[in-house]
């Protein structure tokens, strides 16, 4: 009996032994399991510099995006009045254009200041003796204070210094001193814009058009008749005086100022400084 139970335990170690064999590895097998568990730590580090990366691109991309904001915000900062009369944008940080006009007239004396590129051109004349021709029509004097531009920056500028028969040339310090002088009631004009439009702030008018043509004096004239609603009849008025005088003389008579927004003045005016009652 007892040898029969040391027997039934023989066979279950047996059993035992069969059902738990022993795995023999390949030196093959074993150095593929150990590259495979020295790689993912390696790939798990080469995962994060990557993200890292990433980040760090997306990082850039959004502080030189917000620079590029910056920049155009300042350089170009939104008006808090903006208009559209006339298809011209109106616009000014201090002013609605009525408001701006009324006060801007009550000036006694105001420089007219176009900035031209090397000499000056038909429509450029005209722009200028638009101002001085209704300015002076309304007891105001006029100086013409003309910037005269090399590439990229002004060279100096030229002045009549509130007399016709006059002109020198100041320098581009003096010309600047003039300009940004809050006290100086100003006019600038420039051409070749991107679009056309005014901007209005304490005592000065920047009139900018697009292109080198007649479209300069259809705006800037624009700009006049929303101060001075008469302007039309004054140029009217002042260019049957040149034909008159033109006539009597035996000068010929260049056209005269039109009532669809091409105002002109004969040029062959040689003083415009003259008031029309």
């Amino acid at each position: 009996m007892v040898e029969k139970e040391v027997l039934q335990e023989s066979e279950i170690s047996q059993v035992q032994e069969v059902q738990e064999p022993v795995i023999v590895q390949s030196p093959v097998q074993e150095t593929a399991q150990t590259n495979v568990a020295q790689s993912v730590p390696q790939q798990t580090s080469a995962s994060k510099d990557k993200r890292k990366l990433i980040i760090l691109i997306i990082v850039l991309v959004i502080i030189v995006a917000a620079a590029l904001l910056a920049s155009t915000f300042l350089l170009n900062p939104p008006q808090k009045y903006v208009f559209t009369i006339d298809g011209i944008s109106y616009q000014s940080n201090s002013y609605a254009p009525s408001e701006f006009f009324n006060e801007f007239k009550q000036n006694t004396v105001v420089y007219i200041s176009p900035k031209i590129t090397g000499g000056s051109s038909q429509f450029l004349t005209n722009e200028m003796q638009l101002w001085t021709t209704v300015l002076t029509a309304k007891g105001i004097k006029t100086i013409l204070l003309i910037r005269v531009e090399a590439p990229g920056e002004i060279a100096f500028c030229q002045t009549n210094d509130g007399n016709v028969m006059k002109s020198e040339q100041i320098s581009f310090e003096q010309c600047n001193a003039l300009l940004n002088n809050s006290g100086n009631a100003v006019v600038a004009i420039e051409k070749n814009a991107s679009e056309n439009k005014v901007l209005l702030s304490k005592n000065r008018i920047d009139v900018f058009s697009t292109g080198n043509d007649s479209l300069g004096s259809y705006v800037n004239f624009s700009v006049i008749k929303q101060m001075f609603p008469d302007a039309q009849e004054i140029l009217d008025a002042v260019n049957i005086r040149i034909s008159g005088v033109n006539a009597s003389s035996g000068v010929p008579t260049n056209s005269g100022a039109s009532t669809n927004g091409d105002a002109s003045v004969d040029d062959s005016a040689s003083d415009t400084n003259v008031p029309i009652n």
